[in-house]
């Protein structure tokens, strides 16, 4: 899980810091309370709810697929991830938080330690972005 947050934050901040591009981190304080309710919400739904139910039915593998794809469904209306390559980035972040979530057997940890420095970071780039 460590790892998976780690590569998730490192893959969207150290190319934008490779060619000298600012990070907002001043925006941070703005999408904290949002960003801990949406990860916490996002966690138990998908992972706690979802796969949880979907495992029972289908089998391990059927049910990280599963909520992977909904997760990557639910943010369709997200302005800006509209584009098939946010869908895919996010279905594979979806199969992430699912086999994290699998692995640790925990959704405090998955929530709070893999997707919300994720949500945080995915945050602060795309407000810069859509300026």
């Amino acid at each position: 899980m460590f790892a998976f947050a780690i590569f998730s934050v490192g893959g969207q901040l150290i190319p934008k810091m490779a060619v000298g591009e600012q990070i907002p981190w001043h925006l941070l304080p703005l999408g904290i309370v949002p960003l801990i309710m949406t990860t916490f919400f996002e966690e138990f739904l998908f992972r706690g709810f979802v796969q949880s139910r979907a495992e029972q039915q289908f089998g391990c593998l059927p049910a990280i697929l599963i909520s992977g794809t909904m997760f990557s469904l639910y943010h369709l209306g997200y302005p800006g991830f509209r584009a098939w390559e946010d869908l895919l980035l996010l279905f594979t972040v979806g199969l992430g938080f699912a086999a994290a979530y699998r692995l640790s057997g925990n959704n405090l940890i998955v929530s709070y330690f893999v997707n919300l420095p994720n949500a945080f970071v995915t945050y602060i780039l795309r407000s810069c972005t859509n300026r």
